[in-house]
């Protein structure tokens, strides 16, 4: 596993702002719906039930999983859809946390 740095930097105003900084729909605009998906629809339909509840032009989804498969399906909102052929070039890494031993 490799060594986690972290930078603190100031962003530019002409390039954007702090995501803190941002209207609730820029948030839409520009963000992520991280989708738990269900078996049966697929990868498509629940992009397009997230395009409408969020009322954007468009949507993406990250990855493409088969309609009876469930699981993490990241769907791009509008300005983001751009990014979506990035995140897709690169490699993928899941992350868990679980614990052993204890009563449920």
């Amino acid at each position: 596993m490799s060594d986690l740095i972290v930078l603190h930097e100031t962003p530019d105003s002409k390039h954007g702002t702090r995501p803190e900084d941002r209207s609730l729909e820029e948030r839409i605009r520009l963000g992520v719906a991280i989708v738990d998906k269900p078996s049966g629809p697929t990868s498509h339909q629940v992009s397009a039930w997230v395009r409408d509840m969020f009322a954007v032009r468009k949507a993406g989804h990250a990855g493409t999983l088969d309609p009876r498969v469930t699981g993490v399906l990241p769907v791009a909102l509008g300005d983001a859809t751009r990014a979506v052929e990035a995140v897709l070039a690169g490699d993928k890494e899941y992350v868990g946390v679980f614990q052993l031993h204890q009563d449920v």
